[in-house]
């Protein structure tokens, strides 16, 4: 430090500018010297204009620091540079590069309205505080690639004309990006927003990449522009995400991205094709009124609860293939027994409008597969109010209604979702077909016992021959190469019953098996048409 410079750092903490910039030509090593002797003295560079390029390369800034209104003709370099205090750059202009690799902001960062002409690097910097860019415009290219915003970000307004990214940048405070402008490519691939991030009513011009991002808090699109294509791939979103009334005016791709929380899509525009595909929805889903011109794909989506699509426009343009809906937790209990045995909830009469838009959209898209499993859903969502029926009803009349739909279709759908995964397995029914006739044969032995020869314990060779051929033909009722056979089995097993005939427990019994093996045999064909895709 010259002799000079010394007696003003001597005499007092601050300095006035023209000490300041002598003391920046000095270089690093003088101006730390003074700034750890003066942990308090405020630095004032406002209104100055640098002709020349400038380093401030790991300057400490003592408390408070401000450039505003200072205009950096030449490159503006404060890489790895440590702002103790509040930094204000309010209205400053960079006319050419502006450096700020690594740079450290211990206290609030205000950069409202600065014009950046040339390149802009951010990236690596630290800010502990608020930060704001509102209104700042971003001539060339602006990078803030693995920055960490502790404190909120504020970037309203801001216009980009170059390309922008934010690459791994973490944002630990509120991130706004209301009314920001992005001409050029942007990219947030990777980046996290820990609280609340706001781009409603943000344009982008061109493409934004937001794959593998993280959104912990609510994500807010309101109102969104994305006029190149867009990327939310593999993004999650933790809280609830906002694109109501969003514009897609190129490709939308939110292929395997995951939303935990609610997700509105209401009135938004998809002019380009659109995809979803291998997407987790795990709460409230909205797509109702949005308008598809081309196409908007969630092949093989997962929807834990019933999404809606109320009044969405050209909904033939939907691809429902291989979707997976589940029903919503229960919003009345049912007894456990019977939500072990059928996967019925108890649930309300507007889960069944929403399943039936989506039975007419896969019907609209022949998504035959889905159209199927929505059916299911729906007799499954059907008995579910039934069973609430029981403990919110009104009136008689209503009770009754749920007593009887409780009482008929549970049985039915314990049997349809057990002995065939309602219609989806060849090999459940199949294996029932060939295993019950052994019971049956148990069945039919025993009560041949009983009622067909009291007082005996053992059956001759042709009675138990007979027993096994009327089982045969129990298995297989349609079959007439087994009917000679059957009719010489029940002369036999007549001629040895101590009754006229065949006993009439016997006979029930062969009318049961008969019945369940037809059952048997209609759910193999059915799955078998369903497999095969025939109508």
């Amino acid at each position: 430090m010259t002799d000079e410079v010394n007696e003003v750092a001597a005499l007092s903490h601050d300095l006035d500018q023209t000490a300041l910039l002598s003391l920046v030509k000095q270089g690093k090593e003088a101006w730390n010297q003074w700034a750890g002797a003066n942990p308090e003295s405020t630095v004032d560079f406002s209104n100055i204009t640098f002709e020349d390029s400038v380093s401030f390369v790991g300057f400490q800034f003592p408390a408070a620091t401000t450039f505003g209104g200072a205009t950096f003709t030449g490159d503006a370099t404060f890489q790895e540079a440590t702002f103790t205090g509040a930094a204000t750059f309010h209205r400053v202009t960079f006319k050419a590069g502006a450096w700020f690799r690594e740079t450290i902001f211990t206290a609030d960062a205000w950069f409202r309205e600065v014009t950046f002409t040339g390149a802009t690097v951010f990236s690596g910097a630290t800010f502990t505080g608020s930060t704001v860019f509102g209104g700042a415009t971003f001539t060339g290219d602006a990078a803030f690639s693995k920055a960490t915003l502790i404190g909120d970000a504020w970037f309203s307004e801001a216009t980009f004309t170059g390309d922008a990214t934010f690459h791994e940048a973490t944002f630990k405070g509120n991130a706004g990006f209301r009314g920001a402008t992005f001409k050029g490519n942007v990219d947030f691939q990777g980046a996290t927003f820990t609280s609340a991030t706001k781009f409603h009513g943000a344009t982008f011009t061109g493409d934004a990449v937001f794959s593998g991002a993280t959104f912990t808090g609510a994500a807010i699109f309101h109102g969104a522009t994305f006029t190149g294509a867009v990327w939310f791939s593999g993004a999650t979103f933790k809280s609830a995400t906002v694109f109501l009334e969003a514009t897609f005016l190129g490709t939308a791709i939110f292929s395997k991205a995951t939303f935990k929380g609610d997700a509105v899509f209401h009135s938004a525009t998809f002019t380009g094709a659109a995809t979803f595909r291998e997407a987790t929805f795990k709460g409230d889903v909205w797509f109702g009124s949005i308008d598809i011109q081309i196409r908007i794909d969630f092949n093989s989506s997962s929807f834990h609860r019933i999404p809606d699509f109320q009044t969405a426009k050209n909904r033939d343009r939907i691809i429902v293939d291989n979707v997976v809906f589940t029903l919503p937790r229960p919003e009345a209990r049912v007894p456990r027994i019977v939500f072990w045995l059928t996967g019925i909830q108890g649930l309300n009469t507007s889960i069944i409008a929403k399943i039936r838009q989506l039975r007419g959209i896969a019907n609209d898209t022949h998504a035959i597969d889905a159209e199927r499993d929505l059916t299911i859903l729906e007799r499954n969502a059907e008995v579910g109010v039934a069973w609430s029926g029981l403990k919110r009803f009104r009136s008689f009349r209503q009770l009754a209604h749920s007593v009887l739909t409780t009482l008929f279709s549970t049985p039915l759908l314990v049997l349809y979702r057990w002995t065939s995964n309602y219609g989806r397995s060849i090999k459940l029914p199949l294996f029932f077909l060939i295993t019950t006739p052994l019971v049956w044969f148990c069945v039919h032995f025993k009560l041949y016992l009983v009622y067909g020869i009291p007082g005996r314990y053992l059956l001759s060779d042709k009675e138990f021959s007979a027993i096994k051929s009327i089982t045969l033909f129990g298995a297989f009722p349609i079959s007439a190469t087994q009917r000679p056979a059957y009719t010489t089995a029940v002369e036999a097993l007549s001629e040895g019953s101590a009754s006229t005939g065949l006993p009439f427990a016997l006979q029930i019994s062969l009318t049961l098996q008969s019945i369940t093996s037809l059952i048997f045999l209609f759910l193999i064909g059915l799955a078998l048409r369903n497999f095969f895709r025939m109508k």
